[in-house]
């Protein structure tokens, strides 16, 4: 086993002295990493067996597997064929697994190709009474192949995998986390692998495994990058960052896939599950080998992610891209992911400063906020652009996409609402607690301290209006057509009272705090 002593030895001795006293074990078969020569066996493989008995209730609930060391944990599985595996833990934590086939169903498995799905790596008979031997060396095709999925199939795995997606935010809206989650991690992870595999495959001669096994060697290391962002902690927070990453890099590798394949892509099904989730449609989105840039439109956010070290033309046209899409969408917050990478190139450093600072400035963007764990290796590069961001906008580090919008609502304050009955709205902010109140008959809302109007906003909103909107999560549109979220219209607010005016229209508001 990988040039050290075979911790199976005494097993393997053992069975093949019980197969030649016992007329019921017809054949005993190794296969598995202690046959293989590419990824041969090391000290935590296990030994994978294939047995042929006349008697397959004695390897089951029987004192077969006894007969081969002292068993610390034993349980049974379905397998390949029809057949059961007994799955056994011996001494020294030597795993041990026993694939059980009558004549019969290991005849028909290798005739019909299923053994040769865990047999085409490498197999050895320790011991073979019936010819079995010669039987797999006909049956058994020793290539490894993959097959590349038919477009019915790419149409319904991409269907499955997007239904999905808003099954799972369902979930998690309804306060569901466990069910969530296992969607998320464990069903639309599977097809994420499968994708995965067809992206290799369709990439050029991989050698993909099944299961994921072996996946930190064959996979392209962009997959991998993006992989570190879609498994997620038991948090709803943390779950939809999971569910969005794990949408988006899906999203990726099945349009590629479609494209190398000439498959018809369902955009449309990719867009449904992309607004029902809150990340942004496909149009809004750059990627490229050194980053992904996306507008997220139910936080009016634009996030950044590295996923390495970029430089020149490979730092600046990701950068340019998230530029286009702060400017499109006034008074978005920007969010850098800088886990994976940044720059280090003092050409480019300067082109941040002299260009896409001010550029940025004039977005009406105020908020930057960087993805980074407490303590970072690119600490230097980083104070060095706080220091000059500090100048004109509010910097926010934190660990994670969800924290950074909570702090960025702490610095533009925060709505909460009663219940409908009296449709009562308070804002706070700055460590004041005002009220919001409107008249029918009158366009107006009023920012109230106790008893004393602070600012009245003209031409404004009803407060059951917003109330009912925010409440759901929608927008509302005011009469100068803009439309606010729950996010900006809190920003509205805070030009308002920072403004110190007592009344002013709510167009001026807006332009006042670069909405």
């Amino acid at each position: 086993m990988n040039g050290s002593t075979d911790r199976y030895a005494d097993i393997k001795n053992r069975i093949c002295e019980l197969a030649g006293s016992d007329d019921s074990i017809l054949a005993v078969a190794v296969i598995g990493s202690s046959t293989r020569k590419d990824t041969p066996a090391d000290e935590y493989s296990d030994l994978d067996l294939i047995i042929m008995t006349d008697e397959p209730e004695r390897w089951y609930s029987g004192e077969y597997p006894e007969m081969l060391g002292e068993v610390s944990i034993s349980f049974i599985e379905p397998t390949l064929g029809g057949g059961r595996e007994r799955r056994c833990i011996y001494s020294g934590a030597r795993d041990v697994d026993m694939l059980i086939f009558t004549h019969g169903q290991f005849v028909e498995a290798l005739e019909k190709g299923v053994a040769g799905w865990v047999m085409n790596r490498g197999y050895r008979f320790l011991y073979d009474s019936r010819g079995y031997e010669a039987l797999a060396e006909k049956h058994v095709d020793m290539t490894v192949k993959r097959p590349s999925m038919t477009e019915e199939e790419f149409q319904n795995i991409t269907g499955d995998f997007y239904f999905h997606n808003i099954w799972a935010y369902k979930k998690l809206l309804r306060g569901e986390l466990w069910s969530a989650k296992m969607c998320i991690d464990a069903y639309l992870k599977v097809r994420l692998l499968t994708m995965i595999e067809q992206y290799q495959l369709s990439a050029g001669n991989t050698d993909v495994w099944h299961d994921g096994r072996f996946l930190d060697r064959w996979a392209d290391t962009s997959v991998l990058g993006e992989l570190e962002h879609c498994f997620a902690h038991y948090s709803t927070d943390d779950c939809k960052q999971a569910l969005y990453a794990t949408h988006r890099l899906f999203a990726r590798l099945a349009s590629a896939v479609a494209r190398k394949r000439s498959f018809s892509y369902p955009a449309g099904a990719e867009k449904c599950a992309a607004e029902f989730i809150g990340i942004s449609a496909p149009e809004e989105v750059f990627e490229s080998g050194f980053a992904r840039c996306e507008y997220i439109g139910k936080d009016n956010a634009v996030l950044h992610v590295w996923k390495k070290e970029a430089h020149f033309s490979d730092y600046r046209l990701p950068v340019t891209a998230s530029l286009d899409m702060l400017r499109k969408h006034k008074g978005s917050i920007f969010i850098v992911d800088a886990r994976n990478g940044f720059e280090d190139v003092r050409e480019d450093v300067d082109w941040g400063f002299e260009y896409f600072l001010p550029e940025l400035k004039k977005t009406g963007c105020e908020v930057w906020g960087f993805i980074l764990p407490e303590v970072s290796n690119i600490e230097g590069e980083i104070d060095l652009w706080t220091r000059e961001i500090e100048k004109n906008f509010f910097v926010i580090r934190a660990e994670s996409y969800e924290q950074i919008l909570r702090a960025a609502a702490e610095r533009f304050g925060c709505l909460e609402y009663t219940g409908s009955a009296d449709a009562t709205l308070y804002y706070t902010y700055k460590g004041c607690r005002y009220r919001l109140a409107s008249q029918p008959y009158e366009p107006c809302l009023y920012i109230i301290d106790g008893e004393r109007i602070v600012c009245t906003l003209h031409n404004a909103f009803n407060t059951s209006e917003l109330i009912g909107a925010f409440s759901e999560g929608k927008t509302v549109r005011a009469i100068d057509g803009r439309i606010y979220d729950e996010r900006t219209f809190c920003r509205l607010l805070a030009s308002a009272v920072d403004s110190g005016r007592s009344d002013m229209d709510v167009t001026f508001a807006a332009r006042q705090a670069g909405i």
